[in-house]
């Protein structure tokens, strides 16, 4: 078993009348199985699965994706895809553009694919790690 600490930190002025300061942090214990850090490119207009979670796999994910392309390359869109009152749904739930990225705790059941844009090759970086 292992431990990943992730922290969230937000600050700044002038977005609304009072300055902003957020600042969380989180360990967590994990295990197998587990990608440490994978890396890949995505054609434009394509999609690629990364994570594929068995309904009946016993513990959460957290998985973290990170839009790596080089300056010129699109931006990437995140889909969950999984079952919703029984019934296969899709739907976007994130548009990374260079450089951003997610970090998120996903459920038993879950698939996500990563999409590039219509008009270029975007490369993308992803791990996973499983709840212990």
């Amino acid at each position: 078993m292992a431990t990943i600490s992730t922290r969230l930190m937000i600050s700044g002025t002038a977005v609304t009348s009072d300055p902003i300061a957020v600042d969380y942090s989180k360990s967590n214990n994990v295990s197998a199985p587990a990608i440490e850090t994978g890396g890949f490119d995505i054609a434009a207009g394509a999609d690629v699965e990364i994570y594929n979670s068995p309904a009946t796999t016993p513990t959460r994910t957290f998985l973290y994706i990170k839009n790596t392309g080089a300056v010129g390359q699109n931006f990437v869109t995140i889909v969950f895809k999984g079952l919703c009152e029984a019934t296969l749904t899709a739907f976007t739930i994130g548009r990374l553009e260079l450089g951003e990225f997610l970090y998120l705790p996903i459920a038993p059941g879950t698939i996500i694919n990563v999409a590039s844009s219509a008009t270029g090759t975007a490369r993308v970086e992803y791990g996973y790690f499983s709840a212990a």
